[in-house]
């Protein structure tokens, strides 16, 4: 049994993918097992291009359809990354996708990540909420938490940006998400973020508060690197090995044995 992360975005362009990757690499990092799978349905970009991983024709692109996805279809689809701990499903490239619902049904039906033996399963979902085809964030939301053991949505704090992730969160109202914030601003935004979100999704919870630089963004995805230290923040202010390890130490012990 696999446990499993989504990150999910408001808009394109705030560092969803480069969060997504950095804790997908801390975790391996750590020596945990990981599958990264790039969920993202705007297919405009995809998480191989952050590392510059050949996809060698592997990917979403593959898994496009109707019928159910199994374990073996899906890994069928990874490739290795620089750690050897961590593969990555690329995303769809030069094609739109579904909504998310569809893609986690077909993955739930063919009990996908059930057969996985990987301790985490990262997703990236890009804007799984609001994306231009959309017509029911609250079904899309039901189906992520469906899905997922954590959810995390990560906002940007500039004040125009911050009041569009509201909007999204509200129309949405996921019954599961906990929202990352990443500091534009050292710190100036951080009250008013706090108050803005208490005041208008009291429900959602800050679980991590990031420092973050676009100039230092774009180098490292220049660079083929995940962004430094962000992963690790991540991970430790979310607690994510902590709360995952009761449930890997449980899917254990359920393992049956062979017989001695």
């Amino acid at each position: 049994m696999s446990y499993v992360i989504s990150f999910v975005g408001t808009k394109d362009g705030q560092g969803v993918t480069s969060t997504a990757l950095a804790v997908a690499f801390d975790i391996a990092g750590q020596g945990h097992t990981v599958l990264f799978v790039d969920a993202d349905m705007s297919g405009t970009s995809t998480a191989v291009d952050h590392v510059l991983i050949d996809p060698a024709h592997r990917g979403m692109n593959n898994l496009v359809g109707e019928g159910a996805i199994s374990s073996e279809m899906l890994l069928a689809q990874a490739v290795a990354s620089r750690d050897d701990r961590l593969q990555i499903v690329p995303g769809l490239h030069q094609i739109y996708g579904s909504n998310i619902s569809h893609l986690l049904r077909r993955l739930m039906t063919g009990q996908a990540l059930g057969g996985l033996a990987h301790d985490f399963v990262v997703f990236d979902l890009g804007c799984a909420w609001s994306h231009v085809l959309l017509q029911n964030p609250r079904l899309e939301a039901q189906a992520v938490s469906a899905l997922s053991a954590r959810v995390f949505v990560v906002v940007q704090d500039a004040p125009v940006r911050l009041a569009r992730s509201l909007d999204v969160l509200r129309a949405a109202d996921p019954p599961k998400a906990e929202l990352i914030v990443l500091d534009t601003r050292s710190g100036v935004m951080s009250r008013k973020v706090k108050e803005a979100i208490a005041s208008q999704l009291p429900g959602l919870s800050i679980t991590a508060t990031i420092p973050w630089d676009q100039k230092r963004a774009l180098k490292a995805e220049d660079e083929g690197r995940p962004i430094s230290g962000i992963g690790e923040a991540v991970v430790r202010q979310a607690e994510i090995l902590q709360r995952a390890k009761v449930v890997l130490e449980t899917a254990s012990r359920a393992v049956p044995q062979p017989a001695g």
